[in-house]
């Protein structure tokens, strides 16, 4: 038996049933927003339902395997960014939630950058690893930004880059540019977390959960 296969075991039955869970969560945030009349968020946990189902509905019926590994952070990224932050306002209530989940997305899309190494089969040197992990998680980033912008641009009272205060009044100079910049920051930040985490990994002692996720990258 692999290393870390009960482990492994374990998570895989988190395939479905993790965003079941949490469907169930964002559909009853829904009921909620509306006994508490604040309909506008209600969008946002209708996309956080459909996205949820979004990893797992591509491993079962693409020839894209997205590792069980990736499969179960990105649903706790969508739940704790759409439905948390955007449908029931964590963005605005929790002061660190976009920080935290700015930083969070650097390291988890350096993550990504290491499966499609694996992916690719291609083994390159240790630095060229974490230039290419931090590389892509700061373009992702980038677009996020750009996506923001978009949204921003198009529809009428959006407030996605934070250039706005929460009743629409707008903020002068370097405050209109504070949320964006911030965000490729903790973007960047994450991803530099990440190279870290990986270069004491590979210089020292590997953890059972490490590689166990090693091997499901390899599945």
């Amino acid at each position: 038996m692999k290393h870390g296969d009960a482990f492994m075991k374990k998570l895989k039955q988190l395939e479905w049933i993790l965003p079941f869970v949490l469907c169930l969560i964002c559909v009853a945030g829904i009921f909620a927003l509306i006994e508490l009349d604040r309909t506008h968020g209600i969008f946002a946990c209708v996309v956080a339902i459909v996205l949820l189902w979004v990893p797992y509905l591509i491993t079962r019926y693409t020839p894209i395997k997205i590792p069980t590994t990736l499969q179960f952070l990105a649903v706790v990224h969508i739940f704790l960014g759409i439905f948390l932050g955007s449908g029931l306002e964590f963005f605005y209530m929790v002061s660190f939630w976009d920080v935290f989940l700015h930083t969070w997305s650097g390291f988890l899309f350096s993550l990504v950058a290491i499966w499609v190494l694996v992916a690719l089969k291609e083994k390159p040197s240790l630095i060229a690893t974490i230039l290419f992990a931090v590389a892509l998680s700061s373009m992702v980033g980038m677009v996020w930004e750009i996506y923001e912008f978009s949204v921003d641009s198009i529809v009428k009272d959006s407030n996605m880059q934070k250039f706005m205060t929460e009743d629409l009044v707008p903020f002068v100079g370097r405050g209109a540019l504070g949320d964006t910049m911030e965000d490729m920051i903790c973007n960047f930040v994450g991803s530099i977390v990440f190279a870290i985490a990986y270069l004491v990994d590979h210089y020292f002692n590997k953890s059972r959960i490490i590689i166990a996720i090693e091997e499901d990258f390899s599945n």
